[in-house]
């Protein structure tokens, strides 16, 4: 059985879009949770109406990514009966083909101990790179996109390449992993998975990006959160800094800096050059006159 949990809010096109191609998945042995955290544009209720065969999680809008991801998790251990289940976790802004999960379970099959996530490309221009993994240096804090930008046809569809990280967005993992490493950190508000996948990493599991599964990213229409917009005013300081969906939430920088070192002294370093670099970020930004 693959338990595929869908943290949602307020994107109904998004999660009916993704809910349909979870129908038409090859794949038999499918049981979908969505964690829908307080969402008020009838998502639940769409869901609950044209899906019945989807369990739904209901929050208070507190949740957050993490939170709900947790949740959906925890759902997804209390009804699993067997060692050989997985967990598949998808944002919900995501189409894809119907051989997707089969494609990934062909992998993990042949890659034991392994946590595998789908390629991902954009939904206008299904043949350019998206996301194929993240290498990080783990003292200055400097990332680097894999194969960013590229073509994908430019690989073998076989293509697989290790990532320090994965993200969320069309992850499978066996469901031992949760049951060896724990689940998301819940004082991580948002974007809970780097942390949780090199938790993992540091346990033995291996981290892959594989090109045989696909999934396909809208185009980004700038009204994300504080990190996507194009100028900052002063005032905005405190949001980017603290506010739960900054990818420069110093809280979770720390937490990631400690789960992603070896020692506190390590852990520092690499929190004060990510904290440089998101400063840096903010002042080239940052507009003191004008609009």
């Amino acid at each position: 059985m693959i338990f595929v949990v869908i943290p949602v809010y307020n994107r109904i096109a998004y999660t009916e879009s993704c809910l349909q191609c979870l129908r038409r998945q090859t794949y038999p042995e499918l049981l979908t949770i969505v964690v829908d955290d307080g969402s008020t544009d009838g998502t639940s209720e769409l869901i609950a109406e044209k899906y019945p065969e989807v369990e739904i999680i209901r929050g208070r809008g507190d949740w957050y990514w993490t939170g709900s991801a947790y949740r959906g998790v925890e759902r997804a251990l209390a009804l699993s009966r067997s060692e050989q289940d997985y967990i598949f976790m998808l944002n919900d802004d995501l189409i894809f083909s119907e051989t997707l999960i089969q494609n990934l379970i062909e992998f993990s099959i042949k890659h034991p101990k392994s946590i595998v996530q789908a390629a991902g490309s954009w939904s206008d221009n299904k043949d350019i790179v998206h996301y194929a993994g993240r290498s990080i240096n783990w003292w200055t804090a400097k990332g680097t996109f894999i194969h960013d930008g590229e073509k994908l046809s430019d690989y073998p569809s076989d293509y697989k390449v290790r990532s320090d990280t994965l993200t969320g967005r069309g992850v499978l993992f066996p469901i031992k992993v949760f049951k060896e490493v724990g689940n998301y950190d819940l004082r991580i508000i948002h974007r809970g998975d780097p942390e949780f996948t090199k938790r993992a990493s540091k346990a033995g599991w291996s981290l892959w990006v594989y090109f045989g599964a696909v999934v396909y990213s809208y185009p980004v229409e700038g009204k994300g959160n504080i990190n996507e917009r194009a100028n900052f005013k002063l005032k905005d300081i405190k949001e980017y800094f603290f506010g739960a969906l900054s990818s420069a939430h110093l809280p979770t920088m720390w937490r990631n800096a400690r789960t992603y070192t070896d020692s506190f002294f390590q852990a520092m370093i690499f929190f004060i050059c990510h904290f440089i670099r998101m400063l840096f970020h903010f002042i080239v930004r940052l507009k003191l006159y004008g609009d």
